[in-house]
């Protein structure tokens, strides 16, 4: 069910993202100045991964679903956050803070 749910939440950013990016692009056609166009040609698109959901059956463990997508290229991609707790730039997680104390 998780991985249903997550197809269908991507499936409907990516369609957003799409309306969003569509909706730049005719600013960007309705524009004439140069130095807009400039700018605006240069704001930043939104991409969504396309995941895929691999199912296995293990003889010990049963059936099994994994979640995955392409790997993202690191020369281009940099990592902000992580589900751990990790920000970028921030010193310390609230939850190192809380298993502190």
């Amino acid at each position: 069910e998780y991985h249903r749910e997550f197809m269908r939440t991507q499936a409907i950013a990516s369609q957003m993202a799409l309306k969003f990016n569509n909706a730049l692009d005719s600013v960007f056609a309705e524009f004439g100045e140069p130095e807009n166009k400039t700018f605006l040609a240069n704001q930043p698109r939104i991409h969504f991964l396309s995941p895929m959901v691999v199912e296995v059956q293990d003889t010990n463990l049963g059936a099994l679903a994994f979640l995955i997508e392409p790997m993202l290229d690191v020369a281009k991609y940099e990592k902000f956050n992580n589900n751990m707790g990790y920000v970028k730039g921030q010193k310390e997680s609230i939850y190192e803070l809380a298993d502190s104390l």
